[in-house]
């Protein structure tokens, strides 16, 4: 079972050189709707255990980067401090693992991957 945290749109997107001199794209963002996540706790579990988010890239309605391939955040930070979650209305930049083709216009998912028990 899919579970949608948020959604937020790319605005700009920058070209930095990380550590290692390789050109990563970071994508700046507002969040659209609910929560982007790092990282999220799972409910009752007192922050021990987190949860995976991934997150999916939507490119004119289609989606261009899916669930298959389970995308992590590199980095995500609000103005020059890391973040673990930014809220609806806030700007934020984001970093993909392994991901660098991301464009102005695109729509980024956060999401989790959850197990629900079936009725017996």
């Amino acid at each position: 079972m899919i579970i949608v945290h948020g959604k937020a749109t790319v605005q700009a997107v920058f070209n930095v050189t990380d550590a290692n001199k390789k050109s990563v794209s970071i994508a700046g963002l507002r969040v659209n709707d609910g929560t982007l996540f790092k990282l999220k706790s799972k409910a009752g579990d007192n922050g021990d255990s987190p949860l995976p988010c991934f997150y999916r890239v939507i490119r004119n309605g289609e989606v261009i980067v899916s669930e298959e391939d389970k995308l992590k955040a590199i980095s995500l930070r609000k103005v020059k401090d890391d973040a673990d979650s930014v809220r609806r209305g806030d700007e934020c930049g984001l970093g993909l693992d392994g991901f660098n083709d991301i464009k102005e216009d695109d729509v980024v998912e956060c999401y989790s991957v959850g197990q629900s028990r079936g009725k017996l």
